[in-house]
């Protein structure tokens, strides 16, 4: 029996297209991938960004939310899992970096807008008032 590869409707012999989809019907419809759960995070930002790394990677991936823990779950196909370990380590570590280097710099603003407000605090005090 002929399939859509599209809509995966199943069609009777003699029909090539697909009346819904428009397009050839084929024998047999490929066999689907099998994802896994690989990453979760209740951050949607994190994991779309980690799912964007991975595409960028050419790593299939997809997201899902899910409500009973309010949890992004980031899926992968098994096949791809080694290759994704190896991503997401230099993905972590790329992002440890940053959180560290972001840290790190606001702690050197803060510092210097201490230092500034030191110094003012130190200027009002020297300035006598002339009435």
């Amino acid at each position: 029996m002929p399939w859509c590869p599209n809509c995966k409707n199943e069609f009777q012999e003699g029909i090539e297209i697909c009346s819904d989809c428009k397009i050839e019907l084929v024998d047999e419809l490929p066999k689907e991938e099998e994802f896994i759960p690989f990453f979760q995070s209740e951050q949607k930002s994190v994991a779309i960004k980690l799912l964007k790394f991975f595409e960028y990677s050419k790593l299939k991936s997809k997201i899902v939310f899910i409500e009973e823990n309010a949890t992004y779950v980031l899926y992968i196909p098994i096949e791809q899992q080694k290759q994704a370990k190896k991503l997401y380590q230099a993905f972590y570590f790329v992002e440890r970096e940053l959180q560290v280097n972001k840290a790190s710099n606001s702690a050197s603003t803060s510092t210097a807008v201490d230092n500034i407000n030191e110094a003012d605090d130190d200027n009002d005090q020297g300035q006598e008032s002339y009435d």
